[in-house]
């Protein structure tokens, strides 16, 4: 079963930076113009709680270099938090 991050006092040293290796190989991977294709063949939705631009941008920016397409989801069309009867 996969250890739940709750505080960073859980983890050993070597933990937390395992966590980070598949973060640093993408990073090396992006900067020698190495294309990952983590996302190839999923769709990740994204939804924020406040508009933001430019956390829209980042992360709209980061699941297209990892080849995969990103929909935004706004609460005003699709009613998040609002109950609706039949």
């Amino acid at each position: 079963m996969p250890k739940v991050f709750v505080s960073v006092a859980a983890w050993s040293a070597d933990e937390l930076w395992a966590m980070f290796d598949p973060a640093l190989e993408l990073r090396r991977n992006h900067q020698t113009g190495k294309r990952s294709r983590t996302l190839d063949g999923r769709t990740l939705a994204m939804s924020f709680p406040k508009p933001s631009l430019r956390t829209h941008l980042s992360f709209d920016a980061g699941i297209t270099q990892l080849c995969g397409p990103a929909i935004l989801l706004t609460p005003e069309p699709i009613r998040i938090g609002t109950h609706t009867s039949p």
